[in-house]
């Protein structure tokens, strides 16, 4: 939606619309960016926090004051090279898609789920079924040299594909929980036997459990990224149901926290 058509939609929900155009900014006013960064630094003061959405998802839907920068989406691959410069605005779909009109041989070692921003994706580490070869998102990732990360392009190093591949469809649910943990040591059989008997619930019915292995170079790049050496796989529970009213909901997120507390012994108190 473009500047004015965003005005005049606002304008049709309001008793008084006159100040409106004097409140809204884009790139085009001069003041922009000193607006946007006195805006943050007064959401900090106030306690309020801020997020970037760079067309992905929001697996809790939690509310936050949006900075969308799902806009700036330009995807270039340099198949000589094996760089692709990408904006943060761009999902790793359209990533994918864009290195596969390229090249048949070559990838990015990103995430699973195509409807993730590249941006957060990449801020948060970015794991995904190469990762144990190449490592995350973030370690084939870098700015552009003499430029911030701010809305600017960044650069992949896009790897050969390894001779073995992993592929699996992500169960998708209009509604959805989803937690993970980190396991560091080995789980008991009579562990794994309780949380295989809750996936017999009735309120498990459209849930998966998937199990990411690290190791690998994971366990050998000097990264501030948090979950390297020392942990054997992360687990992924993503419970989905398929009405939205109240009841059915709290059964399935029921369901979800009594699976998360029961696997407390067995995974890292650290982060949890």
């Amino acid at each position: 939606m473009g500047k004015f058509a965003f005005l005049h939609c606002l304008s049709l929900r309001s008793n008084d619309s006159s100040s409106f155009s004097k409140l809204i900014f884009t790139p085009a006013n001069s003041s922009y960016e000193s607006v946007l960064e006195s805006t943050i630094r007064n959401l900090r003061k106030h306690g309020l926090q801020t997020r970037t959405r760079s067309g992905g998802h929001d697996y809790e839907g939690l509310s936050f004051v949006v900075i969308d920068l799902v806009n700036f989406r330009s995807v270039d691959v340099d198949v000589e090279n094996r760089v692709a410069w990408v904006q943060t605005g761009a999902i790793l779909g359209e990533l994918y898609y864009r290195i596969a009109e390229k090249s048949k041989t070559l990838a990015f070692a990103g995430g699973v789920f195509h409807t993730i921003g590249v941006g957060d994706h990449i801020s948060g580490g970015g794991f995904g079924l190469l990762f144990r070869k190449y490592g995350t998102a973030g370690d084939n990732s870098s700015p552009p040299a003499g430029h911030s990360n701010k809305t600017r392009p960044n650069s992949f190093i896009a790897h050969d594909f390894p001779d073995e591949m992993t592929i699996r469809t992500p169960l998708s649910t209009p509604y959805y929980k989803v937690k993970s943990d980190y396991v560091k040591e080995p789980i008991s059989k009579a562990g794994l036997n309780g949380l295989f008997s809750r996936l017999t619930d009735e309120a498990a019915a459209s849930t998966t459990i998937v199990c990411f292995a690290y190791g690998g170079i994971m366990d050998r790049i000097p990264d501030p990224f948090p979950h390297r050496a020392g942990n054997l796989y992360k687990i992924f529970y993503n419970t989905g149901w398929l009405e939205e009213n109240k009841v059915n909901s709290e059964t399935h997120l029921d369901w979800a926290r009594g699976t998360y507390n029961y696997m407390a012994p067995f995974v890292s108190k650290s982060p949890r």
